[in-house]
């Protein structure tokens, strides 16, 4: 938004909701998107991420440890093979980069896996990675160096149309807008036309082992695991639908960590590091919302597992998109594709 007056209105503290409990991983082919024109958008999103992961270093001053370590997708029996083996073959018609491997050859290849169920795997070298604490840091660094700024403990309660402005309530006074985007997670506002949100909890783990076991990311249908560049490795991730808090059950605990130890028994001594919880807002479809909800009245929400992953280059179009240029890229995302809801309370 270059030359545009910003302001960022936060209800609580910038950066530490959804993105802050992420492990920060880019998974474009890891995941199994819902689509392939997702999956397409989410290959653009991770490419996009290296320019914009630069440029958002040079803005704040601060890294946000981007890697590019690659990262192995699992398999256990025949019909998590057979569907593995479906997505090597749908990323190679889309000319990604993707290794399948079978049987011994997995052994070979992870030497330090001693789960027996694993007979299926597949190598996608250009997924990347980021420290999500990082990353929100940097974010908020930049916005505020480039002249934006950003309002804490600010909740918005109301918005409605006044002349050829927006006006948003809060509990500390009213401010007015040309224009709104609406970045708003599982939050309601009254007065707002907003796509539905499913609020999704997710537990990790960070354990520090005395030397990491791989560099790389490793993906089960049960439980991810991604060794960041201080040391910690981080577990996760529990998903449990219309959970708000953020508290972590014990049996999420012991599944996790289960999960891990049977994969990679050597990280049993590993000492834990930290545990939390998050909520990501996702959409009914599974499809992030990205557009125009009515005149002047933008929406950006809803990219559950992947947040991270699109938050740059949907961003970067979404500020495009408000400034009159070309949304095409973004069509397919469009909040009108669906029934919204409007919350009057």
């Amino acid at each position: 938004l270059e030359g545009k007056k910003v302001l960022l209105l936060e209800k609580g503290e910038a950066g530490k909701e959804a993105s802050h409990a992420a492990a920060g991983m880019l998974g474009a082919q890891t995941e199994m998107h819902e689509s392939r024109k997702l999956f397409r958008f989410a290959v653009t999103c991770r490419d996009y991420f290296r320019e914009f992961a630069e440029e958002l270093e040079k803005a704040s001053g601060q890294t946000i440890q981007y890697r590019q370590e690659g990262a192995w997708r699992l398999a256990s029996g025949v019909e998590e093979e057979q569907r593995l083996k479906t997505l090597t073959a749908l990323h190679h018609e889309e000319k990604e980069p993707a290794e399948y491997f079978s049987g011994e050859d997995v052994r070979k290849a992870l030497p330090f896996l001693k789960k027996k169920e694993v007979s299926g795997a597949a190598f996608f070298k250009n997924e990347t990675q980021v420290d999500a604490r990082s990353y929100t840091a940097a974010l908020i660094e930049a916005v505020q160096s480039l002249g934006g700024e950003i309002r804490e403990q600010t909740e918005i309660c109301d918005i409605s149309r006044s002349s050829e402005k927006w006006q948003a309530a809060s509990s500390v006074g009213n401010f007015y807008s040309e224009k709104i985007l609406l970045a708003h997670g599982n939050g309601k506002i009254k007065g707002a036309v907003m796509p539905e949100m499913i609020p999704v909890k997710g537990e990790c783990i960070a354990l520090l082992p005395k030397e990491q076991p791989f560099s790389f990311t490793i993906v089960t249908p049960e439980v991810y695991l991604v060794p960041k560049a201080d040391g910690r490795l981080i577990v996760g991730a529990t998903e449990t639908e219309g959970e708000l808090s953020k508290t972590v059950r014990a049996g999420a605990v012991r599944y996790l960590l289960g999960c891990a130890l049977d994969l990679v028994p050597e990280l049993h001594d590993a000492p834990v590091d930290e545990i939390w919880a998050g909520i990501r807002p996702k959409s009914p479809d599974g499809v992030p919302f990205a557009g125009r909800l009515e005149e002047d009245l933008y929406v950006l929400a809803g990219h559950y597992r992947n947040g991270i992953l699109m938050s740059g280059y949907s961003g970067r179009k979404t500020a495009e998109m408000m400034t009159g240029k070309n949304s095409e890229a973004l069509q397919f995302l469009q909040p009108n594709r669906r029934e919204t809801i409007e919350y009057s309370n």
